[in-house]
């Protein structure tokens, strides 16, 4: 008797079992999307990530928001930016978060291409400080900055948005890498 009521258990275990996983599989919330389908659905640059200081030792946050803030006020004291307009400063490495999730999976594309693009590949040096973006929505413009290692030196250079041939926003790299320093 005991063995009957054992493997009776045993199959209504196992059948429980495999209508659950059946039945998880059949969800949308378990199933994992495709990157080709991320694309079809538009939806390929999202990116679902903690923010960059997340984790990171406080001192680490602090050294870098003290570059950033340094770097920012040199680009205002030379009158690259103007403090009464909506600028918004962003982690270069939060961009997702901060700024493209926003948009249609094509501007993003474009805005990531542009914030990436050679001018920040050649113009970063050994030791320069963690790259941030100023970012205007409402202008249609961005600026990715940091701060070189000798501590008195911005680096920058300018995107914009222009209006793409077939619909939306594209990204460009509108300057050529430039240095401000303090006076």
């Amino acid at each position: 008797m005991k063995n009957k009521s054992l493997i009776v258990s045993a199959i209504f275990g196992c059948l429980c079992g495999a209508l659950f996983l059946l039945f998880d599989r059949e969800t949308s919330a378990s199933r994992i999307v495709t990157p080709l389908e991320q694309i079809a659905n538009g939806t390929a640059h999202i990116q679902y990530a903690s923010p960059l200081f997340d984790g990171m030792p406080p001192e680490v946050v602090l050294k870098i928001k003290n570059n950033w803030s340094i770097a920012q006020d040199l680009l205002l004291q030379n009158k690259v930016i103007d403090a009464k307009e909506d600028w918004k400063l962003v982690s270069s490495g939060d961009t997702a978060i901060g700024i493209t999730n926003q948009m249609p999976m094509e501007e993003a594309f474009s805005f990531n291409d542009a914030m990436m693009s050679d001018v920040r590949k050649k113009g970063l040096q050994k030791g320069d400080a963690y790259p941030a973006i100023l970012w205007n929505e409402k202008a249609g413009k961005a600026i990715v900055f940091w701060l070189r290692s000798n501590g008195s030196t911005t680096a920058y250079f300018t995107i914009a948005a222009e209006h793409g041939e077939k619909e939306g926003k594209v990204w460009k790299v509108t300057s050529g890498l430039n240095e401000v320093r303090q006076p």
